[in-house]
C-alpha cells in the first residue's frame, strides 16, 4: 500500500519530471490511454479532496453517456484544472486530456498535468515549428478512441472568466473525423457537451454542477464530410456549441452583463415560483437562471427602451450594494434583524471547534492565500488552492504528527492526534460556512442601520425590476 501511494503521488503530480523534450513526452504517453490501478487509486482520493474542496458537486445527464463506445467530452472552460478534476470526479473510467500547450511551459506544471493523462497541443502561438507535434498528438488521441477509451479537450481552447460560452475551436472535429474517416465511420464515435458551472471560481467551499448533455453522433456527419470536409467541421462545431449551451450559463450580451449577472440572483425564486418548481437546489436553480436570461432576451430584443431602463436600475442596484461590501448573490432585505444576534452567539459557540480545525491547517491555509496572490491569471486561482491543499495538507499532517509525538512521547496519543485532523477540517469548514453567513448577513444589517438612504434606494430599485421583470412573457 505504502508503495502504491508513493507511485500515486508521482503519477498524479505526473509521470517524469525531467522529459523536457518532445520525443521523451511521446514515449511517455504511447500508452496513456491504458487503464491504470494506481491511478484510479489517486482517483479516488483526489475525489474525496473535491467533495471536501466544494461545498456541494451536482452531477446531471450521466444517464446520456453510452457505454462500450468512443467518447470525446467537450466542456466549457472556466476554471483551469479545476474543470479537468470536475470532469474526472462525475464520470467512469480514466479520460485523456488534450489542453494548450502553453500551460505546460512551467516544468512542475508539466510533471503535474502529464500525470492526470494530459497532452499538449500547440497553437501558432507557442510557435510554427511547433505545430508538427500536433500530428503525433492527434494520432495518439486517434489511438484513444480506436481503443474505445475516453478523450476529453475544452473546445474554447481557452479558459474564460465570464459566463459566456466562447467560440469554439476545430480541434474535437479535427480529431474525431480523422479517427471515424481512418475506420469507414464504423467506430460508432460520440461526441459529448458538457457544461460545468461554479458559484464561484474563485473561492472555496462553493458549489459546483456538472451537467451531460445528449451524444452527438459523428456518422451524422459522414455525407457532409464526404462532400465537403470544412462544412462537416464546422457543422460538427456548431452541434456542439448548440449541445452546450443548454448546459451552461450563457450570457452572450456583452454590453448587459451586469445587469444579468445582478438578475440573475434578485429573481430567482421568483421565477422558481412562476415555474412551480419547489425547492432550492442547484439544479432548480439553474433552470430558473436560464429561464430568467431567456425571457429578458426575449422581451428586451424588440424593446430597447426596456432594456435600458433594466439595465440601468441594475447597475445602480449593484453599485450601491458594491459601496457597502455585499454581492448581489449576498443580498438578504427580508433577513430579520433578531437573526444576526442569534446567528453571532452561536458563532461564538462554534468559534473553539472553528479555531481548532484552523490552527491545525494553518500553514496550509497560508500558502494556499499567498500562492494565490501571486497568480497573474485569476482562472488558476482556484486550481492553486486546491493543488496546496492536496499536496501540502499530508505533509504538514505528518509534521504535526511527529512533533506531538516529539513533546507527549505516546504513540497511541499521537495517532489519536492524528486522526482528529481531517475531522477538524470538516468542523472548520463547516463553522467557517456559517460564520460567513453571519457575516453576510451582518453587512445587510449595517447598510440599513448606517446608510438608510441607500437602503432605501436599493429596496426601491428592487421592487421596480422585479416589477419589470413580473410583467415579462415566459
Amino acid at each position: 500500500m505504502v508503495g502504491d501511494m508513493a507511485y500515486f503521488i508521482r503519477h498524479v503530480a505526473g509521470l517524469v519530471l525531467e522529459s523536457a523534450s518532445f520525443k521523451t513526452e511521446l514515449i511517455m504517453t504511447k500508452i496513456i490511454q491504458k487503464y491504470d490501478r494506481r491511478y484510479a487509486i489517486g482517483k479516488w482520493i483526489i475525489n474525496q479532496v473535491m467533495r471536501l474542496y466544494h461545498r456541494a458537486i451536482w452531477i446531471s445527464g450521466l444517464e446520456k453517456i453510452p457505454k462500450k463506445t468512443p467518447v470525446v467530452y467537450g466542456p466549457n472552460h472556466q476554471n483551469a484544472l479545476i474543470d479537468a478534476l470536475a470532469l474526472i470526479y462525475s464520470i467512469p473510467g480514466q479520460p485523456v486530456f488534450l489542453a494548450r500547450a502553453d500551460i505546460f511551459k512551467k516544468r512542475f506544471l508539466a510533471w503535474l498535468f502529464r500525470g492526470i493523462k494530459m497532452l499538449p497541443v500547440y497553437r501558432i502561438r507557442d510557435g510554427i515549428d511547433n505545430l508538427d507535434h500536433n500530428d503525433e498528438i492527434f494520432e495518439q488521441a486517434k489511438r484513444v478512441l480506436v481503443d474505445r477509451k475516453i478523450l476529453a479537450l475544452f473546445p474554447e481552447a481557452v479558459h474564460n472568466p465570464l459566463r459566456r460560452l466562447l467560440p469554439l475551436k476545430k480541434g474535437i472535429p479535427r480529431i474525431v473525423f480523422l479517427t471515424e474517416e481512418a475506420y469507414d465511420f464504423k467506430l460508432g464515435t460520440v461526441v459529448i457537451p458538457v457544461g460545468i458551472y461554479y458559484s464561484d471560481t474563485d473561492r472555496f467551499d462553493e458549489t459546483l454542477h456538472i451537467q451531460f448533455g445528449d451524444p452527438i453522433p459523428v456518422a451524422d456527419f459522414r455525407e457532409l464530410f464526404k462532400i465537403n470536409p470544412q462544412k462537416a467541421h464546422l457543422a460538427l462545431r456548431d452541434a456542439m456549441a448548440e449541445g452546450m449551451r443548454p448546459l451552461m450559463i450563457d450570457i452572450r450580451d456583452k454590453e448587459h452583463y451586469i445587469m444579468y449577472e445582478c438578475i440573475r440572483h434578485l429573481y430567482n425564486k421568483p421565477m422558481r415560483e412562476r415555474l412551480y418548481v419547489n425547492g432550492d437546489s442547484q439544479p432548480l436553480r439553474f433552470k430558473a437562471d436560464k429561464a430568467i436570461i431567456d425571457m429578458v432576451e426575449k422581451n428586451t430584443r424588440d424593446n430597447p427602451a426596456r432594456l435600458k431602463m433594466l439595465n440601468e436600475k441594475a447597475v445602480k442596484y449593484v453599485e450601491l450594494l458594491s459601496e457597502n461590501g455585499i454581492e448581489p448573490r449576498h443580498f438578504y432585505p427580508s433577513v430579520k434583524q433578531v437573526i444576526v444576534p442569534l446567528r453571532l452567539f452561536t458563532s461564538l459557540l462554534l468559534l473553539p471547534f472553528f479555531l481548532y480545525g484552523g490552527l491545525n491547517h494553518l500553514f496550509p491555509i497560508l500558502v494556499g492565500m499567498i500562492a494565490s496572490k501571486k497568480i497573474p491569471d485569476p482562472q488558476f486561482i482556484s486550481s492553486v488552492k486546491f493543488a496546496v491543499g492536496f499536496l501540502i495538507t499530508p505533509l504538514f499532517y505528518l509534521l504535526q504528527f511527529f512533533i506531538v509525538q516529539s513533546i507527549v512521547h505516546n504513540w497511541l496519543i499521537s495517532f489519536a492526534y492524528l486522526l482528529t485532523l481531517p475531522v477538524a477540517f470538516i468542523l472548520f469548514k463547516l463553522c467557517r460556512r456559517y460564520m460567513k453567513t453571519t457575516l453576510i448577513l451582518k453587512r445587510s444589517h449595517r447598510m440599513r442601520r448606517k446608510n438608510p438612504g441607500q437602503w432605501e434606494i436599493v429596496s426601491q430599485l428592487t421592487a421596480e425590476m422585479k416589477a419589470i421583470l413580473n410583467e415579462m412573457q415566459l
